[in-house]
């Protein structure tokens, strides 16, 4: 009878244990899910590392977008105002420089104003509406727990009259 009772302790030792570590292997699995998740989501790198994801969106960006060729007609046109500037003799050698030269600034500068701000207005824009879903979504959560929390209305009970004279006929 000893031996009986000695074996089903023992027995039922074994099954807590396994139940523990069924538990803890449990645990455990959900851990490795989240940190899975956790690593393949690119939003946490983001949140984490916030400089170096701009950088390497920037290098990005300024690789994939394919630089301004020049057509050959513009460059035709230039060609052609400065050989009729310098037939015509309106403008001198040291003012044509300068004129080119300015021309070519102004282009560099909208050029690359321009290229920045093609680049940046997706991810501006992708930004606001994530922000304005955002708020949204905790406005929506907010008017949700405020109608859980008040409970069921007059209005929403069974049976309740909504006539507007039913408040006076029993004065309410």
């Amino acid at each position: 009878m000893a031996t009986a009772t000695t074996e089903q302790n023992d027995v039922e030792k074994i099954r807590r244990e396994m139940a523990q570590i069924r538990q803890r292997l449990h645990q455990d699995m959900q851990g490795m899910v989240a940190g899975a998740e956790a690593a393949s989501d690119w939003k946490h790198y983001v949140r984490q590392y916030p400089w170096a994801a701009l950088a390497v969106t920037l290098v990005g960006g300024f690789l994939l977008v394919p630089r301004k060729r020049r057509s050959v007609s513009k460059t035709a046109e230039k060609a052609a105002e400065a050989a009729v500037a310098k037939i015509s003799g309106v403008i001198e050698n040291g003012q044509a420089a300068a004129q080119a030269t300015e021309t070519k600034a102004k282009e560099k500068k909208s050029g690359l104003l321009g290229g920045a701000f093609g680049l940046l207005s997706p991810f501006l824009i992708r930004a606001a509406q994530g922000y304005a879903l955002s708020y949204v979504e905790n406005w929506i959560a907010q008017q949700q727990a405020t109608a859980a929390n008040a409970g069921p209305s007059e209005e929403t009970q069974p049976g309740a009259d909504r006539s507007p004279g039913a408040r006076q006929q029993w004065g309410a």
